[in-house]
């Protein structure tokens, strides 16, 4: 039964929210978009968050928010998101650009803009830092822009269409890859590895992204030289990746024996 206190009829025109989509009938036509409640929430987060991390590094500020900023934006890039998208990253730039500012108050805008903003080939006054790391050395990090996603719609199911049909293989499979190209940004390091691995897990064979947590191997381990790069990654499942570790402390352990 349906909760009297939790449940409202409203008429398909005046449209209402749910799980932090707004749904609603415009020109007859059926638009979700992001709840916006739900957006000035996060935004009011963010900014919370940038206010009392004033003396934190500009690297571990674009660590912090890129994770959040991704997983935010996956979750509504299915819906009517594109101006929102826009929004919240001049809303974040503007948080971002006020942080800066007072951590330097007695320095011209001109410094700090030199400071804290890059030019990445089109794109300019974009927030980034250099880091050091083990396997690449310096490089530089930037903060994720939500307008750098694709809108992408669901596709529904073809009728009746079961997994477990062994003539519909190929329809599934399709399906797979295609979800899995939105997963991650065109030309990054995961998109190349799993395009080079057809998108499937080269360990159990199933497809890369079914619902389980993905990670990076590395084919030579860090600890022996080996370093981040195409050819001496592999993108794992989490359960098959423990599987190849395990086999080799196995085999390191038998040939000490």
């Amino acid at each position: 039964m349906l909760h009297p206190e939790k449940t409202r009829i409203v008429h398909k025109d005046d449209g209402f929210d749910f799980l932090g989509f707004h749904i609603q009938s415009r020109q007859g036509k059926c638009l979700i978009t992001p709840q916006v409640a739900k957006v000035k929430a996060k935004l009011q987060v963010l900014r919370a968050w940038l206010k009392a991390h004033l003396h934190t590094s500009p690297a571990l500020v674009i660590r912090f928010l890129n994770p959040i900023l991704q997983g935010w934006g996956r979750y509504y890039r299915h819906v009517v998101s594109k101006r929102v998208f826009n929004a919240m990253d001049d809303q974040l730039w503007r948080a971002i650009w006020r942080w800066c500012l007072r951590r330097h108050p007695n320095k011209s805008k001109t410094w700090v803009a030199k400071r804290y903003f890059k030019a990445f080939g089109y794109r300019h006054w974009v927030f980034a830092a250099n880091v050091q790391t083990p396997t690449d050395g310096d490089k530089s990090i930037s903060l994720f822009r939500l307008d750098s996603l694709t809108i992408e719609r669901h596709v529904k199911v073809k009728g009746t269409a079961s997994p477990d049909d062994p003539e519909l293989h190929d329809y599934w499979q399709q399906r797979q890859q295609r979800h899995g190209k939105r997963y991650w940004s065109r030309g990054s390091t995961y998109y190349r590895l799993a395009q080079s691995q057809h998108w499937r897990c080269p360990v159990c064979g199933e497809a890369l992204i079914n619902g389980e947590e993905v990670h990076a191997h590395h084919r030579s381990p860090v600890r022996m030289g080996g370093m981040s790069l195409d050819e001496n990654l592999q993108l794992l499942h989490h359960a098959c990746h423990r599987q190849v570790h395990g086999k080799a402390k196995t085999l390191v352990g038998s040939q000490r024996a």
